[in-house]
C-alpha cells in the first residue's frame, strides 16, 4: 500500500512545510484540508438519525483524481475513477439510517438506478434532491 505522500500531487508537496511532511497525521491533515477547499465534492451521502449519530461522506475531485472522506474515517485515495472510489466504500448502498444521497452530473433516476438498497420497508430517502420510499420489495418509488 501507496503512502499518503507518493499518492499527492508534487504541486501541492512543493507547498507544504518540511515539517508537515515528516509527519503522517499532519499531512492528511493539509491533504484534506486542500481537497476540501480546492476540490469539487461530486458525490455526497448522509446517514444518522440525529445529530449525535450524524455521518456525512464525500468523494471530492482534486488534481485529476478522486478522494474519499467522512466524518469518522481519514483520507483515502487517490482513486482513478469516481465509480472506483464509491465501490471501494460501497457508497452506492442504501442502508437503515441513510438519509440522503447526491452526486453531481447524475440524474435522480440515474442515481435511484444504481444503489443497492439494504433499508426497512417505508424508509424515505432524498436521492438527488428528490424523495423516494422504499418498498417491500427492496425497491424505491416516488415518496407520496
Amino acid at each position: 500500500m501507496k503512502n499518503l505522500r507518493d499518492t499527492l500531487p508534487p504541486s501541492f508537496l512543493q507547498e507544504v512545510p518540511p515539517e508537515v511532511l515528516a509527519d503522517e497525521e499532519g499531512l492528511q491533515f493539509e491533504a484534506l484540508e486542500a481537497i476540501l477547499e480546492e476540490g469539487n465534492p461530486v458525490f455526497r451521502r448522509y446517514s444518522g438519525s440525529s445529530a449525535l449519530e450524524a455521518e456525512i461522506e464525500l468523494v471530492c475531485e482534486w488534481a485529476g483524481q478522486y478522494w474519499y472522506t467522512s466524518m469518522s474515517e481519514e483520507l483515502a485515495g487517490p482513486f482513478e475513477s469516481l465509480d472506483a472510489a464509491l465501490a471501494a466504500r460501497d457508497l452506492l448502498v442504501v442502508e437503515a439510517g441513510t438519509q440522503e444521497v447526491d452526486c453531481e452530473g447524475w440524474s435522480a433516476e440515474t442515481l435511484k438506478q444504481k444503489l443497492q438498497v439494504r433499508a426497512p420497508e417505508g424508509q424515505v430517502i432524498q436521492i438527488g434532491g428528490a424523495s423516494f420510499q422504499i418498498t417491500s420489495a427492496g425497491t424505491l418509488v416516488p415518496a407520496e
